[in-house]
């Protein structure tokens, strides 16, 4: 299945922005943050930090995505 993964951030570091993923079917958000820490394994460390969200909802990492999601990799943030 096709996904649509959009980094922000410092996530943009390691991946272009918007890219394309090929996932197997029934896979979890839990399921694609190892798949990209194996695709990037130097992003490992923010990539655990990251909330996701799809539909502007901000997800589990127990959800099971769906074909052609768009999925947000939102960084921790800091403010002051």
């Amino acid at each position: 299945m096709e996904l649509k993964i959009y980094p922000y951030a410092q996530v943009k570091e390691y991946f272009t922005a918007p890219f394309e993923l090929k996932a197997e079917t029934g896979i979890s958000v839990d399921g694609l943050l190892s798949t990209l820490c194996t695709m990037k394994p130097e992003a490992a460390g923010i990539l655990r930090k990251c909330r996701f969200a799809i539909a502007d909802s901000i997800v589990d990492n127990t959800t099971i995505l769906k074909e052609n999601d768009s999925v947000h990799i939102i960084p921790p943030s800091s403010g002051g």
